[in-house]
C-alpha cells in the first residue's frame, strides 16, 4: 500500500510540478475527470439531499450573521463545498458532529457536491454571458505529503474536482500561488483570500466560485432617489426600476423576483416596517423562504426599484461554524482528521476558515464571486498514560476457534490442566 501511495503521490508532483504550478495541478485535475467518466446527477433529485443543503444554507446564513450593522454578502455554497472537502477525512466523534451540521453523512455529502458540481458544468446555458464556475483546491505541505492519506486525495479529485498542489508553506511564493488561484477562479474579483501561512498549518482547503447572469429583460434606464439606511440616515442611490405583474406577500414581507438569464434570478424580500431586517434575517429557515414564494400573488401591479450596488465582504467562519456543531474539527485534541492524514505524534484539526464574497448589480445583470478558505494544522500530541493489565493464561481457562468473518465459533474448550490426559 505504501509503494502505491508513493506512486500516486509521484503522479500528483509530475503534474504539480512541486513549485505549485496552476497550470499541471489543474491539467491533472481535468485528466482525472476524464479518466473516471461524467460525475452523476441523481442526486439533484433527491428531496432529503434538498432539504439537507437548503437548511444548511439557511443556518449558515442566520448563524453567520451576527453584525447588525454592516452589509453583508456570504456564499452557502461555496462553504458546503469547502466545508464538504474538509467533511470527508473526518472520522469518529468529529464525523458525526459534521453529520448533525450538514444533515447528511460525508459519503452523501460528497456525492451531493459531485451531482452540484455535474449540475452547473453540464447545464445548458443559452445566453453567452451566463457563466457559473466552481473550482476546489487542496494544497499540501511537502514535509507531510507523504502522510496524506492516498484515498482522500482520490476522493478530492473524483468526487470533487480538485487539483491537488504540493508546495513549502514557509515560502512568501506558496501564498502567491494561493492567493493567484484564488483571483484565476473569479475574475480577479477576489485576487487576495491570505497574508500568510501560519508556522504549523499543513494543509489549505479552497473552494471558488463565481455566478454571472445578465437580466432577461435588460434595463434600458435608472432613476435616483434616497435610499434611507438602518440608522435612519439617508443617502442618493441609483435605482434600476421596473413594473410586474407578480409578487408575493406574507404577514411579515413582501418579495419580488427578477428574472435573470438560464434559470436564475434575483430575490428582493423587503421586511415590513416594524420589523428591522436584522431581526428578519435572523429569522430566515428554508421553511420560511419556502413559505415566502408559496405566498405568490398576480392580485397588484408590482412597481420594483433594486439599488445598483457593490459589495465586497469577508468574515471569519471560526465561531460561527462551531457555534453550527463541528467545534470538535477546531480542537487540537478531539479532532479526528485521520481518513485524511495521520502525522506521527501529531494530530491534524481545523485552524482557521473565512470566506470572502463580491456581489454586484447594475443595468446588465448580476456578477457574484466568493472563496471559502480553510487552513488545516496539526499539533503536538503528548501520550496518554495508558493502564496496564497482566492476562496470564497460568490457571484453567476457556479457549475458542471464531470465524471473524461472520463472527460465530468454530470451536470452544476449556482448559483444566495441562498434563497429558
Amino acid at each position: 500500500m505504501k509503494k502505491l501511495f508513493i506512486a500516486f503521490l509521484c503522479f500528483i508532483i509530475v503534474f504539480a510540478l512541486f513549485a505549485c504550478s496552476r497550470t499541471g495541478a489543474e491539467e491533472y485535475s481535468r485528466l482525472n475527470a476524464e479518466a473516471e467518466g461524467t460525475f452523476s446527477d441523481e442526486y439533484l433529485s433527491n428531496v432529503t439531499y434538498d432539504a439537507a443543503y437548503k437548511d444548511f444554507c439557511y443556518r449558515f446564513f442566520g448563524t453567520v450573521n451576527q453584525d447588525e450593522n454592516r452589509n453583508f454578502c456570504l456564499s452557502p455554497l461555496s462553504a458546503y463545498m469547502a466545508f464538504s472537502l474538509c467533511f470527508y477525512g473526518s472520522e469518529g466523534a468529529t464525523a458525526e458532529a459534521f453529520e448533525d451540521a450538514f444533515g447528511l453523512n460525508k459519503q452523501q455529502a460528497a456525492e451531493y457536491c459531485s451531482s452540484l458540481y455535474a449540475h452547473f458544468l453540464k447545464r445548458n446555458y443559452s445566453d453567452e454571458q451566463t457563466r457559473v464556475h466552481l473550482a476546489n483546491s487542496v494544497w499540501v505541505e511537502g514535509k507531510i505529503a507523504s502522510y496524506v492519506k492516498e484515498e482522500y486525495l482520490k476522493g478530492a479529485t473524483e468526487r470533487f474536482d480538485a487539483a491537488i498542489y504540493q508546495c513549502d508553506f514557509s515560502k512568501e511564493s506558496t501564498v502567491s500561488a494561493i492567493n493567484d488561484w484564488c483571483a484565476e477562479h473569479t475574475d480577479g474579483l477576489i485576487d487576495k483570500i491570505i497574508d500568510r501561512l501560519e508556522e504549523d498549518q499543513i494543509l489549505a482547503l479552497i473552494n471558488a466560485l463565481l455566478v454571472e447572469a445578465a437580466w432577461s429583460d435588460p434595463y434600458t434606464r435608472t432613476t435616483s432617489d434616497i435610499f434611507t439606511c438602518e440608522d435612519g440616515s439617508t443617502l442618493t442611490a441609483d435605482y434600476l426600476p421596473r413594473s410586474i405583474k407578480r409578487c408575493y406577500i406574507t404577514e411579515d414581507a413582501k418579495a419580488f423576483k427578477m428574472p435573470l438569464m438560464d434559470g436564475f434570478s434575483f430575490l428582493g424580500i423587503l421586511p415590513n416596517g416594524d420589523i428591522s431586517i436584522s431581526q428578519y434575517a435572523t429569522s430566515l429557515t428554508a421553511e420560511k423562504v419556502a413559505a415566502l414564494l408559496a405566498a405568490e400573488t398576480s392580485e397588484y401591479d408590482v412597481y420594483t426599484r433594486i439599488p445598483k450596488f457593490i459589495l465586497d465582504y469577508e468574515i471569519e467562519l471560526d465561531d460561527a461554524m462551531k457555534r453550527m456543531g463541528i467545534a470538535a474539527a477546531y480542537d487540537p485534541i478531539r479532532a479526528d482528521f485521520r481518513s485524511l492524514a495521520e502525522i506521527p505524534g501529531k494530530n491534524v484539526y481545523i485552524g482557521t476558515a473565512k470566506q470572502k464574497t463580491h456581489f454586484e448589480v447594475d443595468e446588465k445583470g448580476v456578477k457574484a464571486a466568493a472563496i471559502t478558505y480553510i487552513g488545516m494544522k496539526a499539533t503536538n500530541v503528548m501520550p496518554v498514560e495508558r493502564k496496564k493489565i497482566n492476562i496470564y493464561l497460568d490457571r484453567p481457562f476457556l479457549f475458542m476457534l471464531i470465524d471473524d468473518v461472520t463472527d460465530l465459533p468454530l470451536f470452544i474448550g476449556r482448559i483444566n490442566t495441562l498434563k497429558a490426559e
